[in-house]
């Protein structure tokens, strides 16, 4: 499984369950929507994540199964260390068939090519009847997990194993257990726990080929703190944000309501690039389209507007003395300032996006032909008309535009009624006049996104590249 097809299965899955019909499941006062092929819990510390899992498993009894990795490592080790004939219990089973997938998941997940390891289900009872209850994977006979491996000439088994590596032998030996079960709900509770960061999206992605597999309807819930995570889920609109509230029951926001809501838990990146643009609109526009980019790319840029296109070029000077190692400097310009030569050709006939990972799938642009800008990193907001007009724009878009403005149609009828004949400018004004002005502003650019996405792929694709430039000089 390449590293791109990784970062594809996720768009794969929710294609799958696209018809599938919302399924709300109450847990400890939380909805869960099943119809979801997964869904990412996060919160800080205390919030409840286990316990909604927990009530998760409860609630749906025989159609789920609860994984805290935590717990059953410990078990497991205490189990395995307690006995003296683990050998010879090991020697009256065989050893699990292992798939050349299975096989792949955990050289990648471990980042270790083994030269060899074996899965054994060990005829074990648990002395403790709620461990052993646990241990029973839906059966009635207990059994217990037990590997071996060989990697660079060392010989070693689940006694000695270091825990990160016995936690993901584990998790995904317990889901062969359900191999054949053609319906689960996976509720797994931090399985990134010991595994270092840079793991925890290829475990993320392998979890979720495994529920893609076989034409199974298997769905993936995961209470997890890894930023990485997080960042897929929210861009999957898949994340569900857990705090208590003020009279201690627990709140759930989910991304889709609230996209911004994971960079709760998400550690800002370092600023590197400080992008300037000529106005307010021109700022909300931008803001919007980068935020559609990776989280370590937006996350890297500091947006600065001005008062115009004459501030832009001025700018040029004063940049030209202040260059820091660490800062690059992107100038972005409305796109009625654009050279003839660049005016983009694509039109929008689709409303799917390209490939959310942008540094895997950048393409070169356009040269900039204006002489003017040659000695910087110059891009240029989407079409040839400025922010202003393309925000105008939508009110051919009624319906969608009073959703967006929570207004009635009657009152944005009303609204537009009085603005008719105003320029652009003037119009925005207009609209945003007595209400929440920046939300107004934000919520128009959203809009205009939604609907034109090739364009907004191209500009981030072009803003990218220059990001890129810049790293590259610096």
């Amino acid at each position: 499984m390449r590293e791109a097809a990784e970062a594809g299965v996720w768009d794969e899955l929710q294609k799958k369950f696209k018809s599938v019909p919302s399924e709300p499941v109450s847990a400890a006062g939380v909805l869960v929507d099943l119809a979801l092929p997964c869904t990412i819990i996060g919160g800080r510390n205390g919030t409840g994540k286990s316990r909604v899992l927990r009530a998760l498993n409860t609630e749906l009894g025989t159609r789920s199964v609860y994984i805290n990795l935590h717990a059953l490592c410990e078990q497991t080790l205490d189990i395995l260390r307690s006995r003296s004939d683990v050998e010879d219990l090991r020697d009256e089973v065989e050893a699990m068939s292992l798939s050349v997938d299975q096989i792949d998941d955990m050289h990648r997940i471990i980042n270790r090519e083994y030269e060899r390891f074996d899965w054994f289900g060990l005829d074990v009872v648990p002395g403790d009847a709620a461990v052993a209850e646990t241990f029973s994977w839906g059966s009635d006979q207990p059994t217990v997990p037990y590997f071996e491996a060989s990697y660079r000439g060392v010989d070693y088994d689940s006694r000695s194993m270091g825990l990160g590596e016995l936690s993901v032998h584990l998790l995904f030996w317990i889901l062969q257990q359900y191999d054949q079960t053609e319906s689960l709900v996976v509720l797994i509770d931090e399985p990134d726990a010991y595994l270092p960061p840079i793991a925890a999206s290829v475990l993320l992605a392998r979890l979720l080929k495994v529920i893609k597999g076989k034409q199974r309807k298997w769905r993936l819930v995961i209470a997890t703190h890894s930023a990485d995570i997080i960042s897929a889920a929210v861009a999957h609109d898949s994340f569900l944000f857990l705090e208590v509230g003020e009279r201690g029951t627990l709140e759930a926001t989910p991304s889709r309501d609230d996209p911004h809501i994971g960079e709760l838990l998400l550690a800002r990146p370092e600023i590197r690039h400080v992008v300037f643009v000529e106005d307010e609109s021109a700022y909300h526009l931008a803001r919007a389209l980068i935020l559609k980019m990776d989280r370590h790319v937006s996350g890297s840029i500091s947006l600065v507007w001005g008062n115009g296109y004459g501030y832009m070029r001025g700018l040029q000077e004063h940049l030209s003395r202040a260059r820091h190692l660490d800062i690059g400097y992107v100038l972005v310009f409305d796109g009625d300032q654009r050279p003839p030569s660049t005016v983009p050709l694509a039109t929008d006939n689709t409303d799917e996006e390209s490939p959310t990972d942008e540094l895997a799938v950048l393409q070169p642009t356009k040269a900039n032909n204006d002489p003017t800008l040659s000695q910087w990193q110059a891009v240029y907001l989407p079409t040839q008309d400025d922010p202003d007009k393309l925000f105008k724009s939508l009110a051919h878009s009624k319906t969608l535009l009073a959703a967006r403005l929570g207004r009635t149609m009657t009152e944005l009828n009303r609204v537009l009624g009085v603005l008719e004949g105003k320029d652009p400018h003037d119009w925005v004004n207009g609209l945003a006049t007595g209400a929440d002005r920046p939300r107004i502003l934000a919520e128009l650019a959203a809009l205009w996104i939604e609907l034109h996405p090739s364009q907004s792929v191209e500009f981030r694709s072009d803003l990218l590249e220059k990001l890129l430039a810049l790293r590259r000089r610096h």
